[in-house]
């Protein structure tokens, strides 16, 4: 998932780095938006660039800067995305998509995991 809309204000960005001796191990970085509310682990994956994270009850707004496809883990997200009037639950398993340079709103009533691919 991207920054929030309000830019990158609390967000704290860890990059995790490899032991001597273990380079062939994955970089990770870990990010948090809204004080600590969503929190997501990015890594390159077989299908490229993602990240896996985690949402507590809350509403949120994000902004893209490239094509993101989102797929529910565990609880539901609700889902306003640009264009539609009114939102769309997603539930385990289900997913969706965003396009680049878009906003998007989430209304998360469950602690939710959650997988982010960036096309």
């Amino acid at each position: 998932m991207t920054r929030p809309a309000h830019a990158a204000r609390g967000r704290s960005p860890y990059t995790a780095r490899p032991e001597p001796g273990m380079e062939d191990v994955m970089t990770l970085r870990v990010n948090e938006y809204f004080g600590g509310n969503v929190r997501s682990i990015g890594f390159e994956g077989e299908r490229g660039r993602a990240t896996v994270g985690v949402m507590s009850p809350g509403t949120y707004e994000f902004s893209t800067l490239t094509v993101e496809v989102m797929t529910v883990i565990d609880g539901a997200l609700e889902v306003r995305l640009p264009r539609e009037a009114a939102p769309t639950v997603y539930r385990v398993g289900e997913s969706f998509r965003v396009g680049a340079g878009a906003t998007f709103h989430l209304d998360v009533s469950t602690p939710t995991a959650y997988h982010c691919l960036y096309a």
